[in-house]
């Protein structure tokens, strides 16, 4: 019998881990790193938390499992991404097939939670639902140990200073440890997984403060401790990861500023407003939810130069736009009005910046649904953010594509971490190239499961004593997707 721990850290960093294990104030990552296996982990492209985790979970790229990005276009419209768009079912449907009981808390990749063993959605979580414990039962339960669970806090409605911010973050990690401790001793597992998600939400709030950076890492490094010693009990593997990395940035670049001063992005003209106004209602129902998430997206302390005139949807002329931004780190093109020169045209103007490297949707993403990515990834260079939020209504000056921040600010990254730890775990084994999609085959592996072919990751080779199994196997949402077409074709 099996036993493997998954424990997550959204946006954990070696830029923070490192200095602060050398001062020897994170015992239980020390002992992990020091006894264990240990590496980067390469994040999703963008390297958005819902996108990462379901690759994690899922074994595959996003062009295989569908969540793209942050926002999706399907079939022309725009969509916020939630996991009911997902393509490829998670690891742990396998593993229930396999009468491997599993428990996880704090999953940031679904919602609804779904029946695969004790399951607890996260980040997905709508504020007002009490909809997030599967089997439903469970909840009063969990209320009782935590004294009120709470599945994921609303940023916006968090107080305005820093300490009473940082309790109420910090007390919600508590309660998620608190829960996951509580099942991991009290109910049969095979796999347990925990996911803490305040460290990112720490992270963007208090970059600029050390001081809290370090305490918060300090908590969740004892709920570390504690699991420690359910992984010695059970004699259980212990998977630690993060979804994506973090950096610093000091300055802004605002993509759409910049593709409208290169006549890439028009603006809407007066007689355009005026006519959207008179379809006000179809339009704000067609853009609304794209509104509200491009502001979620958009860093508070430039919130109000963004949207103090009429917000990006509205000044975007889509039909007559050669380019434009929706998310931070992608542009779509507009095929009906560019020309095949004009991409290439873009992407030598973009690297030309030093901002960003540039990359098209083909060096990102494949699989079936591919369609749905960008066709132009970026990804900052140095100490630049990318904002996909502002666009000047002058568009007269170069300078207006930047904004110097009041201080540093953390933002996401590609490079997050890895640990391994445990009894068929090498020890002193440097994890070398991994992709965040690896978690998925590994995990199996640590379960004697066998891995089905069409995963995109591999399992990390810090394992030792352990035979890997592949079968061919496709991906069961492929399948039915393929049996309605079929179905449709006859009709």
């Amino acid at each position: 019998m099996t036993h493997v721990i998954l424990f997550g850290i959204d946006g954990a960093t070696y830029r923070i881990l490192g200095p602060l294990i050398e001062d020897g104030a994170l015992p239980g990552f020390q002992e992990l790193m020091q006894d264990g296996s240990y590496g980067i982990l390469e994040s999703t492209i963008p390297p958005y938390s819902v996108t990462a985790w379901t690759s994690a979970f899922t074994g595959v790229n996003p062009g295989k499992h569908g969540l793209i990005d942050s926002i999706m276009k399907i079939n022309d419209k725009f969509i916020v991404t939630t996991s009911k768009y997902r393509e490829v079912e998670t690891i742990w449907y396998e593993l229930k097939r396999k009468k491997k009981q599993t428990i996880i808390v704090n999953d940031p990749s679904c919602y609804p939670p779904e029946p695969i063993g004790i399951h607890i959605t996260g980040f997905l979580t709508p504020k007002t639902s009490e909809n997030y414990v599967y089997p439903p039962e469970l909840k009063k339960e969990l209320d009782k140990v935590a004294k009120q669970y709470v599945p994921e806090l609303d940023k916006y409605a968090l107080p305005t200073d820093l300490n009473s911010k940082y309790e109420q973050l910090s007390d919600q990690s508590r309660k998620v440890h608190k829960v996951s401790k509580h099942l991991a001793n009290n109910y049969p597992w095979n796999i347990f997984a925990v996911i803490f998600t305040t460290t990112d939400r720490i992270q963007h709030i208090m970059w600029h403060k050390p001081e809290y950076l370090k305490k918060h890492y300090q908590e969740i490094d004892s709920y570390l401790r504690e699991i420690l010693n359910i992984a010695s009990r059970e004699e259980a593997d212990i998977i630690l990861m993060s979804d994506h990395g973090f950096k610093s940035a000091s300055k802004m670049f605002f993509i759409n500023s910049f593709l409208h001063k290169h006549n890439y992005l028009k603006l809407k003209t007066r007689e355009s407003k005026i006519a959207m106004k008179r379809n006000l209602p179809k339009y704000v129902l067609k853009y609304k939810t794209l509104v509200r998430v491009v502001k979620y997206l958009t860093p508070k302390v430039i919130k109000n130069k963004i949207f103090q005139r009429d917000n990006l949807i509205d000044k975007i002329d889509f039909e007559k736009s050669l380019a434009y931004a929706i998310t931070h780190y992608s542009l779509y093109i507009n095929y009906n009005t560019c020309e095949s020169t004009i991409l290439t045209k873009l992407i030598k103007e973009l690297s030309e910046t030093n901002v960003c490297r540039v990359l098209t949707r083909d060096e990102v993403v494949w699989g079936p649904f591919s369609n749905r990515a960008p066709d132009i990834y970026l990804i900052p260079k140095g100490n630049t953010a990318i904002n996909a939020g502002q666009i000047d209504a002058k568009g007269s000056s170069s300078s207006d594509d930047f904004a110097i921040l009041p201080h540093e600010r953390g933002i996401h990254e590609l490079d997050g971490i890895v640990i391994l730890w445990g009894p068929r775990v090498k020890k002193g084994n440097k994890v070398i190239r991994a992709k965040i999609w690896d978690i998925a085959p590994t995990l199996l592996a640590l379960s004697n499961c066998a891995i089905p072919s069409y995963f995109d990751g591999k399992p990390l080779q810090s394992l030792k004593n352990i035979h890997i199994q592949l079968i061919k196997k496709s991906p069961r949402f492929f399948l039915k997707e393929k049996i309605r077409k079929i179905k449709k074709k006859k009709l």
